[in-house]
């Protein structure tokens, strides 16, 4: 199989060649507590327009996307995929991800998915190497939808995402999607209900517990005439359906936007992307059991894991 050929700027911004650390310890940052704290400034967020970041579940690896707005210096977006990796216990300085787009680890470590060329691809990882990517083809198969991006996948597969569908009804005919993996192939993705996808928000960026049992996004449902968007959270019933969404509230959502959520794979964390005065995003995180809606999660999942099976 050919390699996959894409252009990505490789060009990275100034920062330490390595950074001590040990597994799990979040690039040796301070932890965060009650109020957001912006995630590994300088490395991470370095001045650019940084979101969607994804830990590896042994805490050895960490990607993230950055972008640059037009400049003196570049007429258009530069769009920058970035990757480091726990090495004989330092960390290495920002490089080019692997693979050019945002990335989702699966909860086991042994999957990445990625969005590239509007669809969803996926690469294995095996003896510690990650393999050849492969597209998954579903814009192939169901081209009523276009341009999938931003997934996020449960422990069984399943997928979720945004793509663009005619007509839906929302801003942007962007929409919220998921997908199982089902007898070797991703079935046909089904369109998250009006209580997720609310006509005429926004509402985007999904992040699903590995359990399903939950799912975070972001939306403008709120003030879509002042405020940008803000975090909300769905319970998933158990008989699939989706709960009325509840808002992360303060010190999470501001008059500012919060958008593209992710977890920490132990659950402790929360990370997000918040703009800054000049409109670009620093990625923030906080302690999960500071938010009163996902450390009610966490309790609920302590407690189901202490029945008897």
């Amino acid at each position: 199989m050919n390699r996959l050929v894409v252009l990505v700027i490789c060009a990275l911004s100034a920062g330490p060649a390595a950074v001590a650390g040990s597994c799990s310890d979040y690039l040796g940052q301070p932890p965060p507590v009650a109020t957001p704290e912006v995630f590994a400034r300088g490395i991470v967020s370095a001045g650019e327009n940084e979101h969607t970041i994804s830990f590896s579940p042994d805490g050895t690896e960490v990607f993230w996307f950055s972008n640059r707005p037009p400049g003196p210096d570049n007429p258009e977006w530069l769009a920058f995929f970035r990757w480091m990796r726990l090495e004989h216990g330092r960390w290495t300085g920002p490089q080019a991800s692997p693979f050019p787009g945002t990335v989702a680890l699966s909860p086991d470590g042994r999957r990445a998915y990625f969005d590239s060329q509007n669809d969803l691809w996926t690469a294995e990882k095996r003896d510690g190497r990650w393999g050849e990517p492969r597209a998954l083809g579903i814009v192939a198969r169901f081209p009523d939808l276009k341009s999938l991006h931003l997934p996020s996948v449960s422990a069984t597969g399943t997928l979720y995402f945004i793509a663009q569908a005619p007509a839906l009804g929302v801003r942007g005919n962007i929409g919220i999607y998921r997908s199982e993996f089902i007898d070797g192939a991703y079935a046909k993705p089904e369109l998250l209900p009006d209580a997720i996808n609310l006509p005429p928000f926004m509402n985007w960026a999904p992040c699903i517990a590995p359990d399903e049992s939950f799912l975070l996004f972001s939306s403008n449902r709120r003030d879509a005439s002042h405020d940008p968007g803000d975090l909300y959270l769905s319970l998933r019933c158990p008989d699939g359906t989706w709960a009325e969404p509840v808002s992360l509230g303060e010190p999470v959502n501001t008059p500012r936007q919060e958008v593209f959520p992710r977890l920490s794979p132990d659950g402790r964390y929360l990370f997000f992307a918040r703009d800054t005065p000049d409109r670009q995003n620093d990625i923030y995180w906080i302690d999960a059991a500071a938010l009163p809606a996902l450390r009610a999660r966490r309790d609920a999942s302590s407690e189901d894991s202490k029945r008897p099976r």
